[in-house]
């Protein structure tokens, strides 16, 4: 990228789209993805062998319930310390800056080992479910958008890096807080965010190729408040309760990577608005 503001915003939007998640887009036909037993909907069993669940078993105790969303949450965030430790890193550390904007194709490297892993862990059962084989590919993933995400962070100025963190950290809070207390449920409305999301794309396509400003602000702030709905209809996918559709609870990494992938989408989104409104 080019060393001045304009042309790093400009770049920012034709080299990376930050809303291209592939995970998105077999969401609806993920097996994490199943109706909701406290309804009285019944669901298949999670396993053919009955000595792995029982064919009765529902994730219906509030004990089990909580156990679930505390280690989606623990692992959600052991995924964010790495992530924006490493941002922070490629921010303020002159030397590790100048590395990964000189070495631009280990990027690459990186978005396909993504790309590779969420595959791994949206569309394979067994694999997402089983352990240690899940939490490896997590890491590996973790660790490779962190990359992805640091270097692009690079590319911004310390205080804007460290603003876009703050708001990004206040959604996510606000949005979370929502999500445990709103009456309505998202979770039957995914359907109508994936068509936005393919709006979004398709919108910062054609951002990108006029290099407007306002333009560039609006992706960003467009991109912001999509992921940050998907963030309301994950967060009651993982509470489950009065809602429509729910995950197993087997679906622990599943549940952390949907969050995590929204966060870290806000953020850069949140960057973008930055980056073009220079």
């Amino acid at each position: 990228m080019a060393s001045n503001a304009n042309s790093q915003s400009g770049t920012f939007n034709q080299g990376y789209n930050p809303g291209v998640t592939p995970y998105y887009a077999g969401a609806g036909a993920s097996p994490a993805y199943q109706q909701n037993p406290e309804l009285g909907q019944e669901i298949p069993k999670p396993h053919a062998d009955p000595s792995v669940a029982s064919p009765n078993f529902q994730f219906t105790e509030k004990s089990l319930r909580l156990g679930f969303i505390r280690k989606v949450y623990s692992i959600l965030t052991l995924q964010l310390l790495v992530t924006f430790g490493f941002v922070a890193l490629c921010v303020l550390e002159e030397n590790i800056k100048r590395f990964v904007q000189a070495n631009y194709w280990i990027v690459l490297i990186a978005w396909a080992i993504i790309f590779t892993t969420v595959i791994l862990l949206t569309c394979f059962r067994n694999v997402a479910r089983t352990s240690p084989g899940n939490y490896i590919i997590l890491s590996v993933l973790t660790l490779a958008m962190s990359l992805a995400v640091g270097t692009s962070a690079s590319l911004f100025e310390a205080e804007e890096v460290i603003m876009a963190m703050g708001i990004t950290v206040a959604m996510t809070l606000a949005l979370t807080a929502f999500s445990f207390q709103t009456k309505y449920d998202f979770t039957y409305r995914h359907g109508f965010l994936l068509i936005g999301l393919i709006g979004l794309i398709f919108f910062g396509m054609f951002a990108g190729i006029w290099h407007s400003r306002v333009l560039g602000v609006f992706y960003g702030f467009l991109g912001a408040m999509v992921f940050g709905m998907f963030l309301v209809v994950d967060t009651q996918l993982m509470l489950g309760g009065r809602h429509k559709f729910s995950y197993s609870p087997e679906d622990y990494i599943f549940a952390a990577l949907s969050l995590y992938l929204d966060i870290i989408n806000m953020f850069l989104y949140i960057l973008q608005i930055f980056g073009a409104s220079r």
